[in-house]
Parts: C-alpha cells; structure tokens; sequence
C-alpha cells in the first residue's frame, strides 16, 4: 500500500486505495463476536451510515468457515471485514475472486494477506481505529473512542476508562453495549462520545451498583482460578515452552492471564482453557525479562495451528477435544 505524498503532492494514507461501497448503508459489516474491539467497530459502522441489521459477529478463526458456508458470499453486497483475518490463503482467494470486499485486521496471522489489494493489515492500530480510518470518521469524539478501545484490545492498560468498558461490556454483552453507545450520541450529540469514555454518565445507579458487584465477583472468579492454576510443558509444531495453565470460565481474560504470568515468573505464556465457551486463550511474555528462553515465542503461531489466531503476544483459538482430555489428566495428576 501506498503512503505518503503522491506525484500531485497530497497525502494519501492506506485506506485512499482500498475498495469502497457506493453507500455504507448498503454494505456488511462482519466483525468479531464478544470482543470490544468487535463492539468499537459496530459502532464506527452505524455512526458511518451503516444499518444495525447489516452487522455480523464471527468467532476468532470463524471467517474461514464464513467464506465457505455463508449464503452472502453468494451475494453482491460490498462486505466489510473489521478486526477479523484469515489464515487460510485459499479463502483469501475466494473473497478476491468474489470482490466487493474490504479487509481491515490488525492479527499477526493475516500478515500474509499484506499484498493484496482490498486489505489493509497493520500492527500499530486496533479493529476500531482500523475501521474509524477507512471510514473517515475524524472528530475528536470517534479519536477518542477508538484510542480507549485501542489501549484495552492491544494491551496498553494506561487509561482507567478502558477497563471499565471492557468490564461492562462483559456484563451487558456485545448487542447491549452497541446500543448504549448508539443509544446516547442519538440523544445528546456525538460529543457526548468524550463523556462516555471519561465519565460514563449515562450508565443508571444500578447499573454501577452492579459493575462494583462485577468487579468484585471478577476478583474472587481470578483469585480462586490462580489458586487453581498450574504450570505444564507446552509442545506446538518445534515449540517448547512452560505454559500457567489456568481452567476458567472467567470472562476478564486479559486480567487473569496477565496475573498468570505475574504468578508464575519463569513462565513462557499463561493458557486460559475456558470448557463453558469451548476457546482457548494465550498470552506470551513478551515484554522482557523472567521469562526463559522462549520469553519472545510467538502465540499467535501455536493458535494458528489450531484453527485460531491473534497478536504474537495474545491470542486464541477453538477448544480442541484431544487437548481438553490432556487438561483433565493433568489436573487429577
């Protein structure tokens, strides 16, 4: 892709030579299913001029299964892929052949797709930010929101804001989260955008009653899953690493594996095994220090090899059967 000045002189970024649809009300969204960045990017889609029935949620790893099976790849409708990716060549070859197809993913695992024409992969930005690029939707109100979904999805943790989103969301849900959102700027204006983020004014006292009774039920869930937890040798491909193991339906995933590694020092990476959603979830220790040999292994790989995929450092992937037999007999050793 293309950056920078062009021969007239003007500035041009990635998202001026990516396909477009004629009108985004027209076209499909499909993002990623019970994630905030999936949520970051419905929003940007609907604020666009997108219609709320044309957005579609997919699993990690589900956007092979949807290029194969989904009746509107039989379609005309110009689709929108945000925050999800493809490991599969062969499927990024069908969407090419289709055409009337965008692809916005920030994945270590749809690196591969950099090439060709109708995507734009990079590291340095979220789903959200991805998608709030291409859609050109510049007021400072939809900067903001995409810079706190960033910092949360990428691992920053810098703003409060951030991580009480995300906890919300998890107690709401993806639908009701969208509408909340869609729900205020309709009533009071895109500036009130900064107010959500900052404030969260509009939430009612019950429901902050209800997020200090989340987060305390989300301590006591991470506290009794670390007592839990247990380290084991990890083996993928030519990958051997010490991997925290950690069985658990708790649904602040980035926060127990983070205190996963922060428990077990000499770790490679922390393993969130989750039975009740049938994933798993990876993050690697790759900030320096502590972690071994392996201390810069790449997640993303190991989870690519299980129908998954995701960043180097955080990742995740379908709950295999042979690995959840091996969970168990590990855990009555």
């Amino acid at each position: 892709m293309l950056d920078g000045p062009c021969c007239c002189g003007a500035t041009h970024s990635p998202e001026d030579f990516l396909p477009r649809p004629e009108k985004i009300s027209g076209s499909v969204l499909v993002t990623h299913r019970n994630c905030l960045d999936g949520c970051g990017c419905s929003i940007m889609f609907l604020n666009a001029g997108g219609r709320r029935e044309n957005i579609r949620y997919v699993t990690a790893g589900g956007l092979e299964r949807f290029t194969k099976k989904d009746p509107l790849m039989k379609t005309d409708d110009f689709l929108i892929f945000a925050d999800v990716g493809l490991t599969s060549s062969r499927c990024a070859d069908a969407l090419e052949r289709r055409g009337n197809v965008v692809l916005l993913d920030h994945h270590e695992t749809s690196k591969h797709l950099s090439g060709r024409t109708w995507c734009n992969v990079s590291m340095d930005a979220c789903g959200t930010e991805l998608l709030r690029r291409y859609l050109r939707l510049d007021s400072v109100e939809f900067r903001r929101l995409a810079s706190a979904i960033d910092d949360f999805d990428r691992g920053f943790f810098k703003l409060e804001g951030s991580r009480r989103m995300s906890n919300w969301h998890v107690f709401v849900g993806q639908e009701r989260f969208v509408s909340a959102f869609m729900d205020v700027t309709s009533r009071f204006g895109q500036g009130s955008v900064l107010r959500l983020i900052e404030t969260l004014p509009w939430w009612s006292s019950n429901e902050l009653d209800t997020l200090s009774i989340l987060d305390e039920r989300g301590e006591r869930e991470m506290s009794e899953a670390l007592d839990r937890a247990f380290v084991a040798e990890l083996k993928c491909d030519d990958v051997v690493a010490t991997a925290a193991y950690v069985v658990s339906s708790c649904m602040l995933t980035s926060q127990l594996l983070n205190r996963a590694l922060a428990k077990f020092p000499d770790a490679d990476c922390a393993v969130q095994i989750n039975i009740d959603k049938n994933c798993v979830s990876m993050r690697a220790r790759n900030m320096g220090g502590g972690g071994g040999e392996n201390a810069e292994f790449d997640v993303a790989r190991i989870c690519a090899s299980f129908g998954g995929g995701g960043h180097r450092a955080a990742a995740g992937h379908p709950l295999p059967q042979e690995l959840l037999r091996k969970i168990v007999e590990m855990v009555h050793e």
